[in-house]
This record gives C-alpha cells, structure tokens and sequence, in this order.
C-alpha cells in the first residue's frame, strides 16, 4: 500500500478527560496532587516576558542536558532532549529504522509505538506477556530476522508486569549488538522500579533508553523526555529534533525541578510506600491486583464489586480506567493512578471499607 494511503488508515485516539482537578487525576500517570503553594510560587518568579516572547534559548536547554548528565553520571554529549519522550522515541524510529524494516515491541505496551511505526512506514511485530504477565524473550529471540532494526522493551512494563531481570535484557542487548540491532529500553516509569538498565549503555553501543518528566516529576504538562546513548546516537538524534522543541517555560520548570531533585525523590518513596499500601487494601476487599512496578494500580475483581468501586468514583467525579481486556483475555478491569496521599481520599476510604458496608 502507498504510504500517504497508510498515513490515512492511522486511526489516532485520545482519552476524553473527565476530571483534571487536584486530587481527582486518576487517569494518565499524572502528579495526581498539585505541587505545594510555595514550591511552585517559587518557581513563578523565575519566569519574565522574555520567556513568552523568543525563542527557546540554548543556554536553558544546555542547563538541563548538564543536569541530566550530572544525574546519571553521564556526559551532556550523551543526553538528547525533546518534546516528551514520544517525540524521543519517534525520533528513535526515524533515526535507526528505514522504512519496510520492522521493530519489535512487547505487548500490551504504549499505542503509540505502532502509529509512529505506521506514520514512517516501519512494519510491526507484538509479542505478547507470558501468562505470568512477564516479558517472552523466547518469542522475540524468535521473531527477530534480518529485517529486524530495533526491538522495543519497556522497562518496567506498563499498566502492569514484573521487573524483568537485568540479565536478561543484557542478554537481548548482546545478541542483537552482534546482529547490528539496536533496543531501545523505554524506562517511563523507571523512578518507582527496583530495576535500572543505565549502565547498558556503557557496556552496549546499540543500547538507548528513554525517560519522562511527565510521570515521577510531575511535570507532564512541560512535555520534556530524554534518551541516554552513546555519543554517536545522541549525534542522529540530534539530527532529527525540530528546531525548537522544548519551550522556555518548561526547560525553566524542568531546571528547577533538578535543582530540587531531593523534593522529588522524597514524593517518589511516598508513592511507592503508597502503591504497595493501597494494593494491599484493595486486596483486603477481594480485588485481584495485577504486578506493578509503576504507579500504577490496575484490578480486577467480580463484576458486583467493580461495578460498586466504579460507583463510588464516580460519585466524587474521579477519572479513571476500565476496560474488558488484559492480554487478549475477557478480564474486567479498573485501573487508577497513584500518588502520595491519596488513600486518604474520601472515595478511596469508601472503597476499602466496601466489604464492612
């Protein structure tokens, strides 16, 4: 098929918002609470006319490569950043893949995979968790071919899956460098993981991770992401970007946020002590809670008490998911997005005293 016609077949969706209030977030992974008055007042004064009127600077976005590289003990040389880590990644696929080579990814995963796929022409292979909702690194070792460019992991998976172990993917990134294969390792989630693939980097030279501001750092609406490589990767990246990608306002709001890179990973250990707090709750109540190293919480339960839970987030106007599919099964599902704080909710108490009402 001609490519413009494919372009035309890409459907694209976005999920209708229902609620975007503090508190009330529980549907994209968001900073579910707003930053405290004063930390953010602060960084309101950092901003003048000029950061509305040109251009981005290079001098706020050299700040934040340097940080960046000081955090994960890297060079600058070795940092790209853009538009959130979608624009990294399509960046990813239009730098390493031609068009008619095909990328593998692990699935369920992040849809946009496969539209920016579809966008350059680039050819799709999903494979598919295991039943223990593990990554099948049998069944990629056996899609891969000689048309095979890049294979996509993400690490740790999302909505829900186990950490893989490191050897593992270091593994996958040795048999594929032999083969001139790259892997990307997306690590959108990588601040709630025991798991942290940064020194594949080092060691494999076909190896790029990507990471968010949107998700542990609570500033999605910034839209920053960065890839991790080799000085020669970051090169094509770069290559790549728009001319402009990144606002003055939210290379500020992403300076100041690693400058208090201590506030953050403090809000990070809450939300884990609140992930595993709240699942254990949930699971006091009957609810099935599917692995997670994310902030994720995504559950199934009998119909009866699902649609009881939907009821009562309702009822306080809370957006959420749901959904009938996990792993091609017909699994009823309810997924919320977690952060510190939030068991305290009046509709999460109401939840977890469902089985004394």
């Amino acid at each position: 098929m001609n490519r413009k016609y494919k372009i035309l077949d890409i459907e694209r969706y976005k999920t209708k918002r229902t609620n975007t209030k503090s508190g009330f977030r529980l549907d994209m992974g968001e900073k579910i609470f707003d930053f405290e008055p004063k930390f953010f007042q602060n960084f309101i004064k950092l901003l003048n006319p000029e950061d509305f009127s040109v251009y981005p600077k290079d001098d706020l976005e050299n700040k934040v490569k340097d940080k960046i590289a000081i955090l994960n003990n890297l060079s600058k040389y070795e940092v790209s950043i853009d538009g959130g880590s979608d624009q990294v990644i399509k960046n990813i696929f239009q730098s390493f893949v031609d068009p008619n080579q095909k990328i593998i990814i692990n699935s369920p995963a992040w849809p946009m995979y496969e539209v920016y796929a579809n966008i350059l022409d680039i050819d799709v292979k999903k494979i598919m968790q295991n039943e223990n909702f593990k990554i099948n690194f049998e069944n990629i070792y056996n899609c891969i071919g000689k048309d095979t460019a890049l294979v996509v992991i993400t690490s740790p998976p999302s909505p829900f899956g186990g950490v893989e172990l490191k050897s593992s993917l270091e593994d996958l990134a040795n048999f594929l460098l032999k083969k001139k294969i790259y892997l990307l390792i997306d690590e959108a989630y990588i601040e709630f993981s025991s798991l942290n693939c940064l020194d594949l980097i080092k060691q494999y030279q076909n190896v790029i991770l990507t990471r968010t501001f949107s998700k542990a750092w609570g500033a999605a609406g910034c839209r920053v992401g960065y890839a991790l490589s080799t000085k020669a990767n970051i090169v094509r990246l770069e290559k790549v970007r728009l001319t402009y990608p990144v606002s003055n306002v939210s290379l500020k709001f992403i300076n100041y946020l690693l400058d208090h890179s201590e506030y953050i990973s403090n809000s990070i250990k809450e939300t884990i002590k609140e992930r595993n707090i709240i699942k254990k709750k949930l699971e006091q109540i009957g609810v099935k809670v599917f692995p997670t190293e994310t902030n994720i919480v995504q559950f199934k339960a009998d119909e009866k008490k699902l649609k009881k839970i939907s009821e009562i987030l309702e009822k306080y106007d809370v957006a959420y998911r749901s959904g009938i599919n996990v792993n091609q099964n017909k699994i009823q599902w309810i997924r919320i997005h977690i952060s510190q704080g939030l068991k305290k909710q009046n509709y999460m108490k109401e939840i977890f005293n469902l089985n004394s009402a």
